[in-house]
């Protein structure tokens, strides 16, 4: 099977929430998506990623404040 040549772009605003019906928002959360429906059009990109940067920094300082608890209690 030959693989196609033009890629269809479907915007986030018509997948996004078939994802949450059929899986909820956990799957986006996990993942570190805004839930907002808001920010899921084109013309809201930046907000979207500005936002999800602030969503995956906080997942980090959140794992981060775990290690050095874990670490903090091992030598104590």
């Amino acid at each position: 099977m030959r693989a196609p040549t033009e890629k269809s772009v479907i915007s986030p605003a018509d997948y996004l929430p078939l994802i949450v019906e059929k899986q909820g928002e956990e799957i986006l959360t996990r993942q570190c998506i805004p839930v907002d429906s808001v920010l899921w059009s084109k013309d809201r990109y930046d907000d979207f990623l500005t936002h999800r940067r602030e969503l995956i920094t906080d997942k980090i300082n959140e794992f981060m404040r775990h290690e050095e608890y874990k670490a903090n209690t091992k030598t104590a």
